[in-house]
């Protein structure tokens, strides 16, 4: 996969991952410029007007952080992201493009970039940055620092109390129990008089046989070339996976009354003009473990609801006092090819 802005050099998309330290967006409307030049932005370092001047007409590394200035992608405030820094970006692969290079995935990696700068800003100002002898230690680890000590550390000193456990399971029992489920295969076909007589006949066969029975006589279009596999169901037929189609009530009842797998229903079924020959294929036991048993994970989504709560809280409190922008159309100039 290439990217190209205009006619420029195609960038070749590396492998590496981007780390996703953010996932919010700024709380204020943000509106498109269509000016490409970073003249009158200061830089995060607070450099002045001029120095800017001469990064984006000579190429000159920007304050910030090593990227070129000449082409601003999106400005808050002090802070300014660079077309070449998300170029940069784009090679790494970052999570926001998994999905597919879309005008708003690029606005969603575009607005993660620019809070990486805030928060990187905020932690300088509070001289997080002297703590790191060298600057490609300090660049990646600042803004980890300012969160773990700003939100992370806060929130430890608050444990989630065993009332809040107990609530989280109750609204979300779905997430940790399951019902008692089925899995069964059947052959579907017009004659009851069929059907009798494959009832006596599949306890004989091999599973290879069976499986070409299915293949040759059965009348379900949608099991026929596998087997006949149903999945695994309820008592009431509902599918246990969401891609799965629910099944007839009747045949869902005729699974729960069978013992072993391997088992075969001792009468043809009636489903809709035809006749189902049943046989077992799963059991999997039902699952109530207590709110108790599932502590550790229930602790770990309190405790991720409440970061995201707090990151949020405390994006609010560093956008307030800014104006963001975000150039909407250079964004919507960067085209993509397959490349091989």
């Amino acid at each position: 996969m290439r990217a190209r802005l205009f006619l420029s050099v195609p960038l070749i998309l590396g492998s590496a991952a981007a780390l996703g330290l953010l996932a919010w967006k700024a709380p204020m409307p943000l509106h498109a410029e269509t000016g490409g030049e970073a003249k009158e932005t200061a830089t995060e370092e607070g450099a002045p007007r001029e120095a800017l001047r001469r990064a984006s007409a000579d190429g000159e590394k920007s304050a910030d952080g090593g990227e070129s200035s000449g082409r601003v992608v999106a400005r808050s405030g002090e802070y300014q992201l660079s077309l070449e820094r998300l170029e940069r970006a784009i090679a790494e692969r970052p999570p926001e493009l998994l999905g597919g290079v879309t005008e708003e995935a690029l606005d969603a990696l575009a607005r993660r970039l620019l809070d990486e700068k805030i928060l990187a800003g905020e932690a300088r100002k509070r001289g997080m940055h002297l703590r790191f002898a060298h600057r490609s230690e300090r660049d990646r680890r600042v803004v980890q620092t300012f969160l773990r000590e700003t939100i992370d550390e806060p929130l430890l000193e608050k444990p989630i109390t065993d009332e809040e456990i107990k609530a989280y399971y109750d609204e979300n029992r779905a997430q940790f129990e399951r019902p008692e489920m089925r899995r069964a295969s059947h052959i579907l076909v017009k004659s009851e008089a069929r059907a009798k007589e494959l009832i006596s006949l599949i306890p004989t066969l091999k599973t290879g046989e069976i499986r070409e029975i299915i293949r040759r006589e059965s009348r379900d279009d949608r099991t026929r070339l596998s087997a006949g596999d149903l999945r695994f169901f309820d008592r009431e037929g509902n599918a246990m996976r969401e891609r799965d189609v629910s099944l007839h009530p009747a045949i869902a009842a005729a699974a729960f009354e069978l013992e072993k797998v391997g088992d075969v229903y001792p009468r043809p079924i009636p489903v809709d003009g035809n006749f189902s020959v049943l046989i077992l294929r799963g059991i999997r036991p039902e699952r109530k473990p207590g709110w108790e048993a599932v502590r550790t994970r229930i602790e770990s989504t309190l405790h991720a609801n409440r970061r995201e709560a707090a990151v949020k809280a405390l994006a609010r409190t560093l956008y307030q006092s800014t104006t963001t922008s975000m150039d909407e159309a250079l964004l919507a100039k960067i085209r993509f090819d397959n490349a091989e």
